[in-house]
């Protein structure tokens, strides 16, 4: 209030508090601000696609979902011309509740304030920042926590709230990893070359100095255990935050694994990933950001120009995956179709090779030519490719849409694939040793149906296990060959070619 004297009277009644949010004084739009997306070869088996977003948080978009002002203890000082006014502090807490609080002084504190009517900074901070009677001072092991608020307000007659908004002095950062498998055990640590050990601010002068650069290595933080056990069987787990002095370079962060397997690899051999796209150079006081890594099983994708990569390299450079390669140029489908029949009649061979004898299949390589070559064909005219009546499963082979337009030229038309070439596709994809199969039925040498389904998630495809596909091969008169494979085994067998009870998996040339 205004005393007799002209003088205001502020009482600890007229000081409010609020916490600012992470990013809440930089302009930004409703979505997160990102930088291009780098793809880094992790380790011997381990791709990851990284990207660092500066975040939009709910509560920056409404101010009314603001989180609680913790209840700290603070001091308040006032500047007038450059120059701090003697007596002018209080020193105390908060009370109340929700996202604004008032100031409650200590019992040994002034309990209120007495300035001449006019413009004044007022200053506030918490017991995290240091004060020498001229300078602030936020150092390293105090930056998580600290919290400084300046208002200028202009105090006379019956106007004399002063509200505070509390800055963070740090800028933080967190690590949010998602992989196909799950996260067990998985720990890191980051480290910053050339942080500053502290920040002093000079508010009567309106100068700031970075302290002695220094290298810091934060203790180990983990990330939470996930188990994906649905499809598309992606765990995402995130870290806590780690908070860093402004004036850091951004680009000096580093993260290492040191525990956890990913994909049967371990994390710990793999290389430090190194943060150099940050949006901005020098991180400043209250930014957040999100580095966000897409961990990938390392293994060799067709994509739509008729190029091959990892599948990290790949979506980098904006290409999107089409198949999974496997010898001889070729690749297999991301997603099957079905279900199919074969042929829609039986009772008679279709092929102009045709054989109960498994050895006499698995080393047939020409699905292409059994499906666009009418000399294939018992006939010698008939193009199965052709006929969706006819031949239901060569006809959606040859017609299969991978969900981009195809644009390389070296890339040849979809077709059924032969035994041979879906063994190639088992033993590529999925580690199994086909020389051990050599008759009809279950085989388990080697295979490994999880990388196998990993390599067909990971890239937006069908899970593939359980799935029984048709092969281009005819058995007998009723029956032509299919497969199929589970987490543990795969199997070779045949069906009647009339049933529509297998899906069609088409393979391509490239």
């Amino acid at each position: 209030m205004q005393r007799p004297d002209g003088k205001i009277e502020l009482s600890a009644a007229s000081f409010t508090l609020s916490e600012m949010n992470f990013n809440d004084d930089i302009l930004l739009s409703r979505t997160a601000r990102s930088v291009a997306k780098k793809s880094i070869k992790l380790s011997d088996g381990i791709d990851a696609l990284l990207t660092i977003e500066q975040e939009v948080f709910p509560e920056i978009q409404s101010p009314s979902t603001r989180a609680e002002m913790p209840n700290q203890h603070y001091t308040i000082y006032v500047v007038k011309n450059s120059q701090r006014i003697p007596g002018a502090i209080m020193k105390g807490t908060v009370s109340g509740s929700g996202a604004s609080k008032k100031f409650q002084p200590d019992a040994s504190s002034a309990q209120k304030l007495i300035l001449e009517p006019g413009t004044y900074t007022f200053v506030c901070y918490n017991d995290a920042v240091a004060d020498d009677g001229t300078n602030l001072t936020v150092t390293v092991a105090n930056a998580q926590t600290a919290l400084i608020g300046i208002t200028q307000t202009t105090i006379s007659g019956n106007q004399y709230a002063v509200h505070f908004t509390m800055k963070h002095q740090a800028a933080r950062v967190r690590f949010e990893a998602d992989a196909y498998w799950e996260f067990s055990g998985v720990s890191a640590q980051a480290s910053i070359t050339g942080m500053p050990s502290s920040i002093t601010y000079n508010l009567e002068n309106g100068t700031q100095q970075n302290g002695s650069l220094q290298n810091v290595t934060t203790p180990t933080f983990s990330f939470p255990n996930t188990n994906p056990n649905t499809f598309p069987y992606k765990g995402e787990s995130t870290s806590g935050f780690i908070y860093v002095m402004p004036g850091t370079n951004g680009n000096n962060i580093k993260l290492k694994f040191n525990n956890g397997s990913i994909y049967r690899k371990n994390l710990s051999s793999a290389a430090a990933l190194n943060m150099k796209n940050f949006p901005t150079t020098e991180l400043k006081a209250n930014e957040s950001y999100t580095v966000k890594l897409r961990l990938y099983y390392s293994y060799s994708y067709l994509f739509h120009d008729g190029t091959t990569s990892s599948l990290a390299d790949g979506l980098a450079a904006g290409k999107k995956p089409i198949g999974a390669v496997i010898p001889g140029n070729k690749a297999m489908a991301l997603r099957s179709v079905g279900s199919a029949k074969w042929a829609n009649s039986e009772g008679q061979f279709h092929n102009a090779g045709h054989s109960e004898n498994f050895s006499d299949h698995k080393s047939i390589l020409w699905g292409y030519e059994i499906t666009y070559d009418a000399a294939q064909s018992t006939d010698h005219s008939t193009i199965k490719a052709n006929q969706s009546t006819i031949f239901p499963a060569f006809y959606i082979a040859a017609h299969y849409n991978p969900g981009v337009t195809l644009t390389g030229p070296n890339l040849s038309k979809w077709f059924l694939p032969a035994l041979g070439e879906v063994l190639d596709a088992y033993a590529g994809i999925g580690k199994f040793n086909k020389s051990q199969a050599n008759n009809w039925g279950d085989f388990n040498s080697g295979w490994d149906g999880k990388i196998y389904r990993t390599v067909f998630v990971q890239a937006g495809g069908t899970e593939t296990l359980g799935e029984w596909i048709w092969t281009s091969g005819e058995y007998n008169k009723t029956h032509a060959m299919n497969t199929g494979c589970t987490m543990s085994y795969i199997r070779l067998s045949s069906f009647n070619k009339s049933i529509p009870s297998n899906f069609v998996r088409p393979f391509i040339k490239f």
